[in-house]
């Protein structure tokens, strides 16, 4: 199973995020065009490739470090922060063991909607994403 594919369902399979956002409104790759709030995105950033010192591993066991920068949005400040907060204990506690690398808080003047970036950082050694 892909990267991809282990956080949509993290992200989807847990009821108290559900109840926040509903899972039809948690994608990755992009928001859609006019999405309605509340609603989620996840993009990988970066993936950085590790290798062993003698280059004896088969290619089928290779491990990669990946970032994923998750975005969300909702209409009110403790709306967004109820949901990154469930957002960061579900993937913490997933099977993909994503580690916090960053959080900020984002504000939307035209819209008046906030929101926040939240970084992960985990291991990863699916070799192609399937989204």
């Amino acid at each position: 199973m892909s990267l991809e594919s282990k956080f949509n369902a993290a992200l989807t399979g847990d009821a108290q995020l559900i109840a926040l956002i509903p899972a039809g409104r948690i994608t990755f790759g992009r928001a859609p065009q006019g999405a309605t709030t509340p609603f989620l995105y996840a993009t990988r950033i970066n993936t950085s490739p590790s290798s062993a010192l003698d280059d004896s591993r088969p290619s089928s066991a290779r491990l990669d470090n990946v970032l994923v920068q998750v975005t969300l949005y909702a209409n009110g400040y403790a709306s967004a922060r109820a949901a990154a907060d469930r957002v960061r204990t579900v993937l913490e506690r997933s099977e993909l063991q994503a580690t916090l690398s960053n959080l900020q808080g984002i504000e939307e003047d035209d819209t008046r909607l906030y929101g926040f970036i939240i970084e992960f950082s985990c291991w990863d050694t699916s070799t192609s994403p399937d989204n």
